[in-house]
């Protein structure tokens, strides 16, 4: 009895509740207009830039690190705005429909469920951004 009153406590204090990804959980609210705002960002693929073929074989080496390093640095910063985020945007692995292609398309591009060009307007969920900064920071950290 004490550990199912202590786990419900834990449910109700964390932000997003005890729900996992499976078993029945109900779709996540997509913002009506969630292809409209994709179509306006343009995806780059720079693998196949024309600087490449200048390289030498020691500066490719030097790349192949700092794109490693940067991986590392996106899975923090994703960590950081959207601790949650992660696991709704694997959720989208496969997408095929136009709409889950531009969900998991505008998760990419903003870091989380909130349109950084939109006021931090959400387009996954309901749950209104605190700050700018990071979920995971207190209100009085957002600011210098």
């Amino acid at each position: 009895m004490h550990m199912s009153r202590a786990i419900l406590g834990l449910c109700l204090v964390t932000q997003f509740g005890c729900s996992s990804s499976g078993g029945g959980q109900a779709d996540p609210v997509i913002a009506s207009d969630i292809v409209k705002r994709a179509a306006k960002l343009m995806p780059m693929d720079l693998s196949k830039s024309p600087l490449q073929a200048g390289l030498t074989d020691w500066e490719r080496a030097v790349v192949d690190k700092l794109v490693k390093a940067a991986t590392y640095m996106d899975t923090a910063f994703w960590q950081q705005v959207d601790p949650d985020g992660m696991q709704i945007f694997n959720s989208f692995a496969g997408a095929t429909s136009e709409r889950d292609k531009a969900v998991r398309f505008m998760m990419d591009a903003n870091y989380g469920r909130w349109d950084r060009f939109l006021e931090f307007a959400p387009f996954v969920g309901t749950q209104v951004r605190q700050g700018r900064l990071c979920l995971s920071c207190r209100p009085d950290q957002t600011r210098a």
